[in-house]
């Protein structure tokens, strides 16, 4: 409240920006309700300036299944194979379009309308998994990436 105008009515805006190679940033950009614009630009400044980076496998999915909250926003995502798409929330679409994920399974529970409640256990979840590398070294193991794929099938000759 201000003593000459009353109450100041602002909007917010959920801005999420990124390059489509794992690359990302979000933020929430707020405005008074007239300067919806000012909203959005704030949003993306602010997004730019808190950039975080995904591993992703092959450059199209998620390394492990994870599960992850945010308030009463549980969030559940899967690997999925080549080619079958991105089945999840309408915002988390836009998201992993953003990341650059092409395949995976996410399956929300509880409260779907906080998007950034939604947003922020999606973005946890990714940030709190690990690529194959790092578990081999957290388990100890050895672990090695081999080029060569290795076929047993006989191949035809003439």
């Amino acid at each position: 409240m201000t003593r000459v105008f009353g109450r100041v009515h602002t909007m917010a805006a959920l801005v999420i920006t990124g390059n489509g190679k794992g690359l990302a940033g979000y933020a929430v950009g707020k405005a008074p309700l007239h300067r919806t614009t000012t909203a959005i630009v704030n949003g993306m400044n602010m997004a730019a300036r808190k950039l975080f980076f995904v591993d992703l496998l092959e450059g199209r999915t998620i390394y492990q299944d994870f599960y992850a909250e945010c308030r009463n926003t549980r969030v559940f995502a899967q690997r999925r194979p080549r080619g079958f798409g991105l089945t999840c929330h309408p915002r988390l679409i836009k998201i992993c379009e953003a990341i650059g994920i092409k395949d995976i399974y996410v399956k929300v529970e509880g409260s779907t309308k906080n998007y950034l409640a939604l947003t922020h256990a999606f973005v946890t979840g990714l940030l709190n998994q690990e690529t194959h590398q790092q578990l081999a070294e957290r388990k100890g193991l050895h672990y090695t990436n081999s080029p060569v794929k290795y076929t047993h099938r006989r191949q035809r000759m003439g």
